[in-house]
């Protein structure tokens, strides 16, 4: 089939090797219309779907071009430092590209706010799902580190912080704030949009992140990414990337829960693990590969990974609740292969998954 061209059953193929859902596509523009729209002036459902077709099927072939994911997220690594347990990069935009993301971030379920955030959101007007656009974390033990680009108003998240009895300091030429005493908070933003932030750590790391800053050269998370491209372990334009030890990352700084536990106990004696989300209009593909040291190892790992998911899969719906119930609906159709030395896992969600979490959610009691 030729790039870009129609298939049977209303797909639309485009070069990334995907299938685009025209009809689904168009039901939920249409959906997102109506809900924008006073009553009790709605447009018509049915012409509304054929006058978009053609726009829908022009949007998905534009994403080719226009949305790819760009490399600013990686920029930002370069003002993490080497030798953490995890590096997370991600393109907060880009995975909103797809519409059930976008839905999920801006309405998220069964999900308790922290009052802190929600005093900060209420002080400054910060909403990360529509400022936020692109964020680099590091996790060395119990702490955090980050750098994020976005549209902040700096003027207010100052006022806000200074209203809070944040501490003001200078380093290296740059203005840091400081609250907190257990795990302090550090915050420093330029006036172009970017920040860097440290959540328990030292005052030292976030000196050393405004010194990258200053000197791109000096060695940084960059490298970590540059050995995960050049042995192929992510997957290609993806919003999500995800660099780990995995000893670091299910050690004694990991939530103690039962399904973390099981994950200890399988991946025992994995080595790196690297992990990518593709999101696209319709479907996020994710891939996670774990190398170890041999070939041993890695068909263990495998083994009890498959085992893994049967069991996950066999809790019986309706038992449970958050996300121990939605993980059978979220892990179905989990590809769990050895390649060599490493274990890898490709599953994708899709329209299809949202209608089993939605099946799996404990129906309301009247």
């Amino acid at each position: 089939m030729a790039k870009g061209s129609i298939g049977q059953k209303g797909y639309l193929r485009i070069s990334r090797a995907a299938e685009v859902d025209l009809p689904w596509v168009m039901e939920n523009i249409v959906n997102e219309i109506e809900e924008q729209q006073p009553e009790p002036a709605k447009p018509n459902r049915s012409k509304m779907i054929w006058l978009l077709a053609g726009a829908a099927a022009l949007a998905a072939m534009a994403a080719i071009v226009v949305l790819r994911p760009t490399d600013s997220a990686r920029e930002l690594l370069r003002l993490l430092p080497p030798g953490a347990d995890v590096y997370v990069a991600a393109d907060v935009q880009g995975l909103q590209r797809n519409l059930g993301v976008r839905r999920l971030l801006s309405e998220p379920p069964e999900m308790d706010v922290d009052k802190d955030y929600e005093e900060f959101v209420n002080g400054t007007g910060f909403v990360y799902q529509r400022d936020l656009s692109v964020v680099a974390l590091a996790k060395i033990g119990p702490d955090w580190l980050g750098a994020a680009r976005g549209d902040f108003d700096r003027q207010k998240i100052i006022e806000y912080l200074e209203s809070q009895g944040a501490v003001k300091s200078i380093e290296l030429g740059q203005t840091i704030y400081t609250f907190g005493k257990v795990r302090p908070f550090r915050l420093m933003m330029d006036e172009d949009g970017e920040a860097l932030f440290t959540a328990g750590a030292g005052e030292d790391a976030i000196r050393q992140m405004i010194r990258r800053r200053q000197q791109p050269e000096a060695e940084s998370a960059i490298q970590e990414f540059a050995q995960a491209d050049a042995g192929k372990h992510f997957l290609a334009n993806s919003e999500v990337e995800m660099v780990g030890d995995a000893e670091k990352m299910l050690g004694g700084n990991a939530p103690s829960t039962l399904v973390m536990s099981i994950l200890r106990a399988v991946l025992r004696g994995g080595g790196r693990i690297y992990g990518s989300a593709d999101s696209g209009l319709t479907a996020i593909d994710f891939r996670v590969e774990v190398v170890c040291e041999n070939d041993i190892d890695a068909e263990r790992i495998a083994n009890s990974m498959k085992t893994f998911m049967k069991i996950i899969q066999s809790i019986p719906a309706g038992e449970g609740d958050g996300i121990e119930q939605k993980l059978p609906a979220l892990i179905e159709g989990v590809a769990v292969e050895q390649v060599g030395k490493s274990v890898v896992m490709q599953w994708r969600w899709d329209r299809e998954t949202s209608e089993r979490l939605n099946a799996s959610a404990p129906s309301e009691k009247e």
